[in-house]
């Protein structure tokens, strides 16, 4: 249903959003306490703001969690880091999920965010599509780094907002 609901353009209600707790948020909504268990969180202790529609980032962070559960095995590892810059205040904030599953060759790196593409058996190829177009609307940036066998890591990156905006 997220794929219909994304695919429809609704207006975006943009509000000033603490990460740590938009992550923490998104992890409830993947359903089972077995799924959630198997995301390890790094949010460190400083509060990261982004500016962004809090809906739509949940369903950016839960497909790209499911993608990586999709591709680990049980014993593989999952993992979402939030950082900002190290020195004074963050120009962006950045959102990793990485994953130890089977990795995406290099060869599909480059198309994995396009429509239709898709190496999963039964993918209809828009998760990422939609998602990237999701992630752009908020003003942000996905890219993705994957070493096949090692697993891949998908990065989101949305300008900070300081902590005097708020």
């Amino acid at each position: 249903t997220w794929l219909l609901e994304a695919a429809t353009p609704r207006p975006m209600i943009m509000e000033i959003l603490d990460v740590r707790t938009l992550i923490a948020d998104s992890l409830l909504l993947l359903g089972s306490k077995n799924k959630r268990d198997r995301v390890a969180l790094e949010t460190g202790d400083r509060p990261l703001y982004i500016r962004g529609d809090e809906r739509a980032l949940q369903q950016v962070l839960v497909n790209l969690v499911f993608n990586s559960l999709a591709v680990t095995d049980g014993d593989g590892s999952i993992t979402i880091l939030a950082q900002g810059g190290v020195e004074g205040e963050p120009e962006t904030v950045r959102i990793e999920v990485r994953d130890t599953g089977k990795g995406i060759p290099r060869e599909n790196l480059t198309q994995i965010f396009e429509p239709f593409f898709s190496s999963r058996k039964g993918g209809f190829g828009l998760g990422l599509f939609i998602t990237r177009r999701m992630v752009e609307r908020l003003d942000g940036l996905i890219f993705a780094e994957s070493e096949p066998g090692r697993g891949t890591s998908m990065f989101l990156e949305f300008p900070a907002v300081r902590p005097k905006e708020i």
